[in-house]
């Protein structure tokens, strides 16, 4: 079967997929001043496993792609900081 790469853009803490899926890998945004901070969980809320740690990412931050962690709960994310947001991206 062929994987499908998906993808989700996120404002602020949520669940970004409810199935079992490979987390791929994620790109932050920023307001352009105020820095964000990022943190993803192999779970339906932050008290699961965590696939990509608490990271402070500022305005010319790279992507973090290139990433294949299995996570049977889903995936959720936390985003901190003033107008951060992030696309996160996963395959069954």
């Amino acid at each position: 079967m062929e994987e499908k790469m998906q993808s989700i853009e996120l404002a602020g803490n949520g669940i970004a997929c409810v199935n079992p899926c490979f987390f791929r890998g994620l790109i932050v945004g920023t307001d352009g001043t105020n820095d964000v901070t990022v943190e993803v969980f192999n779970s339906q809320d932050n008290t699961g496993e965590t696939v990509y740690p608490k990271n402070v990412v500022g305005k010319n931050a790279p992507p973090a792609m290139g990433i294949a962690v299995w996570c049977n709960k889903g995936l959720y994310v936390e985003i901190s900081g003033t107008g951060g947001s992030c696309v996160l991206y996963y395959s069954d």
